[in-house]
């Protein structure tokens, strides 16, 4: 999202995404500018959710929905706060990492338990010397640290973030075990500004395949935000056939 858009803007931003992933039945969507300062978008956020079928997380600036048609149970959520606010270069809010955690199946199909985080980078920290680089990796170190923690065995661990960094030039999670789509399909569509957001799966999750990377542009998929909607497609093999969740009487 976009920090300096107006409410109107967020508010048709919001919904128009939201519809457009109750449309394609997406399975989660993670996003960035919900601060504390942004109540307003916080708000059509939730509504949002609560319209369309999907559960919120937001924490520090980052928000993650999930479909709740993916949610078997066990949900969790937390927030791992790595800078502060007035840490580095420029204007930002607190930067960390924000998690679910639940289990989850798919058209009868088990999937296990599945984890999502998301993040966002700072700007000004591309590579070495720029002010914000060690901070950045700072980010990254949490990150795989998160990973290795909820992608252990055969739970599968997702990221969503708006890295700041040239994925096409860099590794953005700097040896951190995750593997973006554009790096797994050599594909680096632009973002809004160059390929600097991906989508990505943990190392060790076998059973994940990336099947496609793409984004769309103002000619596609108008939004007011600055960056393009990013999409991208997960072949999992599943653990095994769900069982049917009984009907209330």
């Amino acid at each position: 999202m976009q920090a300096f858009d107006t409410g109107q803007q967020k508010q048709m931003d919001v919904n128009k995404i939201f519809s457009r992933a109750k449309n394609r039945e997406v399975a989660w969507i993670t996003g960035t500018e919900a601060g504390p300062a942004s109540m307003n978008l916080r708000k059509y956020l939730r509504d949002a959710g609560d319209e369309y079928g999907y559960r919120l997380q937001i924490a520090g600036d980052i928000w993650i929905a999930v479909r709740k048609a993916m949610i078997r149970g066990d949900w969790m959520d937390g927030w791992i706060n790595v800078l502060e606010s007035e840490q580095g270069a420029g204007k930002h809010s607190d930067r960390g990492v924000c998690w679910v955690q639940f289990v989850s199946a798919h058209q009868g199909q088990l999937l296990g338990q599945v984890s999502v985080a998301a993040a966002h980078y700072l700007t000004k920290g591309r590579q070495p010397g720029d002010p914000n680089y060690r901070l950045n990796s700072r980010l990254s170190v949490a990150i795989g640290n998160w990973g290795k923690v909820h992608g252990k065995g055969a739970a599968l661990a997702f990221y969503g973030g708006d890295q700041n960094i040239v994925d096409s030039k860099d590794d953005t999670f700097r040896g951190a075990p995750f593997t973006s789509l554009g790096d797994e399909l050599k594909k680096y569509p632009s973002t809004g500004h160059g390929p600097i957001d991906v989508i990505a799966s943990y190392n060790a999750d076998k059973r994940v395949t990336g099947k496609y990377w793409r984004t769309l542009s103002d000619q596609e998929f108008r939004l007011n935000t600055d960056h393009f909607l990013c999409e991208g497609g997960y072949s999992v093999t599943a653990l095994r056939t769900a069982k049917k969740t009984p009907k209330k009487a």
